[in-house]
């Protein structure tokens, strides 16, 4: 197995934990669409995200990679490049981060959805 990484660049963050190694891994983002939300207008929803985040319709997707005790285990949603063409790249910063794909021995998906 390949050492932990240290260097960090945009699409990856490396943490060290104890002997653990956590590597968030930047899967993209998504524009949400303020029109799925009940009970609020529009303009109202919008309002009040913009004076919460930058930019309140953006949500970043990302995934995770652990690194413990020889083992290597990817924590991740599991929507691979069926969202907008904004996200879907988690592969590429798996492997920009340093981590060789085949290294992965445990997939960990925190949910799923029928639509990914």
């Amino acid at each position: 197995m390949s050492a932990a990484p240290t260097n960090q660049i945009p699409g990856y963050y490396h943490r060290k934990i104890g002997d653990i190694t956590v590597t968030a891994i930047s899967d993209g983002f998504l524009d949400g669409d303020v029109d799925v939300l009940r009970n609020i207008e529009p303009d109202d929803a919008l309002s009040m995200l913009r004076a919460n985040f930058r930019n309140g319709r953006r949500t970043y997707v990302n995934g995770f990679i652990i690194r413990s005790k020889g083992r290597v285990c990817l924590v991740e949603t599991g929507s691979g490049n069926y969202l907008q063409p904004t996200a879907g790249k988690l592969l590429e910063n798996v492997i920009a981060a340093g981590v060789d794909p085949n290294e992965i021995d445990t997939v960990l998906l925190t949910h799923m959805h029928p639509d990914h």
